[in-house]
């Protein structure tokens, strides 16, 4: 995307590709929409985090996890949020963990178009391919189960720690952010720290090697099978 946006810039192309225009748009979305909420959640004191904080925090509960704003002061809201926040992550190819903004953005933009009554996917006027769109829906489902999954893992590996603690931390480890509330991490057992360390690192390479493992399994078969009827709802 850095290498789209230089050539832009250079005037040696004349847009941006679809890849750098979805990452900017659901990144710049995912921040905006993080800050007003993070701004209007308020804090457990009672006041509110100040536009500034509010923007770092939707910032760095996706990326790196610096501790520049205590989320120790944050509502239940609040953190249920960050950990919504922690799960997407970043862009592909960064260091940051979680789904990636892509596959969030090809899954929002399908969600759109089916209630809009579109055959097509289109993002920008261009349309998604099937594969892309399968693609992003099997990682987001397979990463929330992975989650919910590891959730109820650590709870039963350290049951004295409060089950918002133990998601907020399950979320940290799985996205490689960071965030921690309280002294959690100090709290779990030998057990649940090699949990987590596993998470880390399943959470890191997980969602990329899946990937690759999809791509390449996908064959075209040389029989062409009936379409069938289910009914959703």
């Amino acid at each position: 995307m850095i290498y789209d946006l230089t050539q832009v810039f250079r005037k040696r192309q004349n847009r941006l590709t679809l890849h750098s225009r979805v990452v900017l748009s659901t990144s710049f979305f995912l921040l905006a929409a993080g800050m007003l909420i993070f701004r209007f959640i308020g804090l457990r004191s009672g006041g509110s985090l100040s536009w500034a904080d509010s923007w770092f925090l939707s910032s760095i509960t996706r990326t790196c996890g610096l501790p520049g704003v205590d989320v120790n002061q944050l509502t239940d809201q609040g953190l249920i949020f960050a950990v919504f926040l922690m799960l997407i992550g970043g862009g592909p190819g960064s260091t940051t963990g979680g789904i990636k903004v892509t596959a969030v953005g090809v899954a929002a933009a399908a969600v759109l178009n089916t209630c809009a009554g579109n055959r097509d996917i289109l993002m920008f006027r261009q349309k998604i391919s099937t594969g892309n769109v399968l693609r992003s829906f099997t990682i987001i489902v397979l990463f929330v189960l992975l989650f919910g999954i590891s959730t109820l893992i650590l709870r039963w590996i350290s049951p004295d720690i409060d089950t918002m603690e133990i998601g907020f931390e399950t979320a940290s480890a799985l996205s490689t952010t960071g965030l921690s509330i309280g002294s959690t991490t100090g709290m779990l057992s030998p057990g649940g720290r090699f949990f987590i360390m596993v998470l880390m690192f399943v959470g890191r390479i997980g969602p990329f090697a899946l990937m690759l493992s999809l791509m390449g399994r996908e064959r075209s078969s040389a029989i062409s099978r009936p379409e069938g009827k289910i009914i959703i709802s």
